[in-house]
């Protein structure tokens, strides 16, 4: 059976679920048209603490929707629920390499065996076991590119235990064997490693590396950026009115633009097509701190990577057009709950005073609600071959909304590639980004909104825009509970659980 039709499916049983209910029922009530919720009704929705916690997904839970299309618990790395034994849950990336030929690629502005990346090349119980996570991506999924954050930090460098707790550093020289063995060309792997080096431009480093790699040779790619936090150097966001001034703070980690050109570069070498996963993961990083400044920062590198892959399939890179790639723009989860008060201009910031998660905005004109994740909608955006699948997907799971469920992403890219002649899947995942983070870096680049990359897409006959839905179990059995409804089970269960339009809206 194919994945669309068991979708239709599970469709025709989640309806049969909701014409159950009963008159009060959430959905049944906003499609007879009730207005979308007052601004108090949302706030109560996702800030509200249910058994001590705010309901929302975690990272690793929601790359594992997006990337096997099965929904699990927080922490798993692509593992079913509940952590049976034999767990594992086939990604799209394994998918499309078993069964088209694909090459692969991850690339993040955090580390390379971070909870999203590690959800489409790894599997695992947990996404804090960083040794045995990057180990698989490595030695054993071995996607033909890896380009990300970990050097000397927890999550590869200095990750010196493997889960069961013995010692991944057998000299003792704070460093795990396998970061020694790329380090000192011992590896016994094809891929041409290059890493973050003082003093030394991050672009040419990558580009560099990139072009003496030949994929029809068995080569590969490992490169490794970032500061000892783990991500990527931030940028320098400046409060400039009417000129907007960026700048990446340190020289020796790559921009997501020109990791982005590398990246499609070599997997578009592969005659018979490739799937990446691209990430701009400070964005979270920076809504965990309540920082605007960075935040802006971290939307604009994911705008000007977009670009950069436009600017590749518009001069046919090695065969890739539009006719033949499918890029998808989306957020793994919604954080901060960012909300702005004043319509702020080209280049201008809000006062900004204090330090990461006490920062405060004394002038009122943006406010944060929270530190952690919320389980707001989020943006999707696509464009090219495929595209026109989203449109059917809208709505199944949600009625009288244009949303899909993270879930669906999974389903629409592989249809895609097996019906639609979609041989380049290029995602893009922001990390933490809610449609207001769009909003407030669209405004401090362009003095608009809705001028970036992706923000026209559904306006395009190739492309298509929307919201997704992102809850994991975890948040649907709190939902559930409160209410007095069965947990979550596999192939019984009410979607409107997990995103309630009528509490949340039909719209971010």
């Amino acid at each position: 059976m194919k994945p669309y039709h068991a979708r239709a499916f599970q469709r025709a049983l989640v309806l049969a679920l909701l014409a159950l209910q009963t008159s009060c029922s959430p959905v049944k009530e906003f499609l007879q048209g009730q207005a979308e919720p007052s601004q108090a009704t949302k706030d109560s929705y996702f800030l509200t603490e249910i058994d001590g916690k705010v309901p929302a997904t975690d990272s690793a839970a929601a790359g594992t929707a997006i990337a096997t299309g099965r929904k699990t618990d927080a922490g798993n790395i692509s593992w079913k629920a509940g952590d049976p034994d034999n767990g594992k849950l086939e990604t799209i990336a394994e998918t499309l390499r078993r069964e088209q030929g694909f090459a692969l690629g991850i690339a993040s502005t955090v580390p390379f065996s971070h909870a999203t990346p590690a959800a489409f090349t790894a599997h695992n119980t947990s996404r804090n076991n960083a040794w045995d996570i990057a180990h698989e991506i490595l030695f054993t999924t071995a996607p033909e590119v890896v380009i990300g954050g970990g050097y000397a930090n927890k999550y590869f460098a200095t990750a010196l235990h493997d889960q069961q707790g013995s010692s991944t550093d057998r000299d003792q020289n704070g460093f795990n064997d396998d970061f020694d063995a790329f380090r000192n060309g011992t590896h016994a792997t094809n891929y041409h490693y290059v890493e973050r080096r003082k003093g030394q431009d991050r672009g040419k480093v990558l580009l560099e590396a990139a072009a003496g790699v030949q994929l029809d040779n068995g080569d590969k790619l490992f490169a490794l950026f970032g500061t000892p936090a783990g991500n990527f150097s931030y940028y320098d966001v400046q409060d400039t009115p009417g000129a907007p001034q960026l700048k990446q703070k340190e020289m020796e980690d790559p921009t997501l633009a020109e990791v982005t050109t590398a990246t499609l570069k070599l997997l578009s070498q592969d005659p018979d097509g490739f799937f990446v996963m691209i990430e701009q993961g400070d964005i979270d990083w920076s809504n965990h701190a309540n920082d605007y400044q960075k935040m802006i920062g971290g939307v604009y590198d994911l705008h000007q990577a977009v670009l950069s892959a436009e600017a590749s399939i518009d001069n046919n890179r090695n065969g890739m057009s539009w006719q033949n790639t499918l890029v998808i723009v989306t957020s793994d989860h919604a954080n901060s709950y960012l909300q702005s008060h004043t319509v702020l201009g080209k280049g201008d910031l809000p006062l900004q005073q204090g330090e990461p998660k006490q920062f405060t905005y004394p002038d009122g004109d943006i406010t944060y609600a929270t530190t952690g994740h919320t389980n707001q909608l989020v943006t999707v955006a696509a464009r090219g071959a495929g595209s026109g699948l989203f449109e059917e997907y809208a709505g199944q799971w949600y009625p009288g909304t244009r949303s899909i469920d993270n879930t669906h992403l999974h389903a629409i890219m592989l249809q895609a590639a097996r019906e639609h002649g979609a041989r380049h899947i290029i995602l893009f995942i922001g990390d933490g980004m809610h449609l207001e983070h769009e909003r407030a870096a669209s405004r401090y680049l362009y003095g608009k909104d809705d001028a970036l990359a992706w923000r026209g897409w559904g306006d395009r006959s190739n492309g298509w825009s929307g919201y997704a839905a992102t809850w994991d179990i975890d948040t649907y059995n709190r939902y559930a509970a409160q209410v007095g409804q069965p947990g979550f089970e596999q192939d019984a269960f009410n979607p409107t659980l997990g995103y309630n339009p009528q509490s949340g809206g039909a719209v971010p």
